[in-house]
């Protein structure tokens, strides 16, 4: 790589551009960080700050993505136990009506339950 002197009225930031062409930045020199002059987009704490910003966006993303997955899961069991709910209940083909009742059952002995101290499993 060519060694270039940067000069220290602009930002520090330099790129390369195929194997021997480097440049600097163009832009003035406003910040001082680390004993050397950036502009306002290639400043170290600046660059921290959108990187941790992208960081807690990402971490958010993933949080709402697993409260999804966590909403579908419990969705599922529910169903699951409404099914064989109206199975033991004798019922050969539930429609919805009778699904929604045996949900509405299983709610009521989930709440009976938790009020008298009984775990559920």
């Amino acid at each position: 790589m060519n060694m270039m002197k940067l000069d220290p009225a602009r930002c520090s930031e330099t790129g390369c551009f195929g194997e021997y062409h480097v440049r600097q930045c163009s832009k003035k020199a406003v910040i001082q960080e680390n004993g050397r002059g950036w502009c306002k987009a290639h400043s170290p704490s600046h660059i921290k700050a959108v990187d941790e910003a992208r960081k807690a966006r990402w971490k958010r993303d993933e949080d709402v993505q697993n409260a999804h997955s966590a909403i579908r899961k419990a969705k599922h069991a529910v169903v699951t136990a409404a099914e064989a709910y109206v199975a033991m209940a004798g019922i050969g083909n539930p429609n919805d009506a009778q699904l929604r009742e045996a949900v509405r059952l299983l709610g009521v002995a989930e709440a009976k339950a938790k009020e008298l101290g009984i775990a559920l499993t």
